[in-house]
């Protein structure tokens, strides 16, 4: 009886995991795409013709040229970028300070995450 009820439920879960796993499968694939491709798939669409519009999984031509001009071509995004990785640095350097005290202190003065040093 037990199993039955497994057969019914992991379709029921399966589905909606699915469907949020689509858009990040599009995205990932798109990024890696060349502009002729995104041209010929997204014309459809961005020309707003009637035609329907097509997706490929795997790209004809796989590039990182997008990566590449995001990362090294664009001054706004690098900045962001470093700012980025020194802050989580510090945020991290700090995680780890309260968790030594925590660790040298005993768990008793780190009750429920909150340090009392």
């Amino acid at each position: 009886m037990r199993k039955r009820y497994q057969w019914i439920l992991l379709p029921v879960v399966l589905f909606p995991a699915l469907l949020t796993c689509i858009p990040v499968l599009i995205l990932i694939t798109g990024s890696i795409m060349g502009e002729g491709e995104l041209n010929l798939y997204l014309a459809p669409v961005l020309m707003e013709k009637e035609t329907l519009s097509g997706w490929k999984l795997i790209p004809d031509y796989p590039t990182f040229s997008h990566y590449g001009k995001l990362l090294f071509m664009t001054p706004q995004f690098f900045v962001l970028f470093w700012n980025s990785v020194k802050l989580s640095g510090i945020k991290q350097i700090e995680s780890d300070q309260h968790s030594r005290s925590c660790h040298f202190a005993g768990s008793f003065f780190c009750l429920s995450g909150l340090s009392l040093l």
